[in-house]
């Protein structure tokens, strides 16, 4: 196979865009190019540093400027650079001469919400917004579509009502099932998430404050800290908040919980819910974005549409309802293990890279 890199412009999170670059680097050799590198990245990716190519001239952050400066001077023999990230494409006009796949990990929700959903989840809509949506879309319309590929369902109908064109095709990302145990559930619902607004923290939070329901919430995130407080200052003493935990940590206690929630708005895939699943655990969601690909009501999850519905849900149904659905929740999460991912990446990637 051909030299391939994947391009982010800085990694700082440890979230499921890391994960497929991870994964892509792990399985198919593919270089990891950013400007900027968290140093604790190993503990969550084991062995990825030796991936990552730092092309920045400057120990800083990169500054929008910087980056393209770094990527512009890039000497690398490239052959096909894999962008993720829905502005880093625009670096494919500063780099004509490296050929591209654009495999689109979910697009901002600015871009396809209007000004009323926005303000309501996300806060007020800006003029700056607007025009961050009009350049975005004025240069994917001059996208060749058949470098295009959406990593949902979701993301490909988006990104067709935007830009006018469907991708080229959908790849989900990939979930390393035989990492993920099932061990006898213990008393708490879990919560795998960023501590930010759209992803409706504080849905699970009046759900669970005042039921006998113990609730683990795991992520990092600006909010952290602003939930921490309500939380202490309201003294609701069956939600835990924990600051992102090591791998092993996060992989026992998606093995031991009764079931898993999920509140994000209209989030694109949601890898997070099928980990529970590849640990036999059943899927509590709310009924938008990406868990209607995976999600089948009464086998492997529920849906709700309200926090009053949530709130219902968790205090009617039964561990013994839970526990019956344990072998659909692990047959549903292999139909996108990672094997499955490289088998279709690495036959793209040999058409493109020949």
């Amino acid at each position: 196979m051909s030299k391939i890199g994947i391009f982010l412009p800085k990694i700082e999170g440890i979230g499921g865009v890391e994960r497929v670059a991870y994964i892509l680097a792990r399985n198919l050799g593919v270089n990891i190019y950013t400007t900027y590198a968290r140093d604790d990245l190993d503990l969550h990716f084991p062995g990825i540093s030796r991936h990552i190519i730092n092309i920045s001239k400057s120990t800083n952050k990169p500054s929008l400027l910087s980056l393209i400066r770094d990527f512009r001077s890039l000497q690398d023999t490239v052959d096909l650079m894999i962008y993720r990230y829905p502005r880093s494409i625009y670096l494919s006009a500063i780099r004509k001469d490296i050929p591209y796949l654009y495999y689109i990990g979910g697009i901002p929700h600015h871009f396809y919400l209007s000004a009323q959903e926005y303000n309501q989840y996300l806060g007020k809509m800006s003029f700056r917004h607007y025009i961050d949506k009009m350049v975005w879309k004025k240069f994917t319309k001059r996208l060749d579509n058949q470098r295009v590929i959406a990593n949902s369902k979701m993301t490909a109908k988006i990104y067709q009502n935007i830009v006018g064109r469907a991708p080229r095709d959908i790849i989900y990302p990939p979930i390393d099932t035989n990492q993920y145990k099932c061990k006898p559930s213990e008393d708490y619902y879990l919560s795998v998430t960023r501590f930010e607004e759209y992803k409706r923290i504080d849905w699970q939070i009046e759900a669970f404050r005042g039921t006998n329901e113990k609730l683990v919430i795991i992520g990092n995130g600006p909010l952290f800290d602003t939930y921490s407080k309500y939380i202490n200052k309201h003294k609701i003493d069956n939600i835990t908040l924990l600051n992102a935990p090591g791998r092993d940590d996060l992989i026992e206690y998606y093995s031991k919980c009764k079931a898993f929630i999920f509140t994000s708005y209209k989030e694109h895939f949601g890898a997070t819910p099928l980990e529970a699943m590849a640990s036999g655990k059943p899927v509590i969601s709310v009924r938008e974005g990406g868990p209607l690909e995976y999600v089948v009501e009464g086998v492997n999850g529920f849906y709700f549409d309200t926090i009053a519905e949530l709130k219902q849900k968790i205090n009617t149904l039964s561990d013994e309802a839970l526990e019956s659905m344990k072998y659909e929740c692990i047959k549903t999460a292999e139909k996108f293990d990672t094997t499955v991912f490289i088998k279709k990446f690495s036959k793209l990637l040999k058409e493109y890279s020949n």
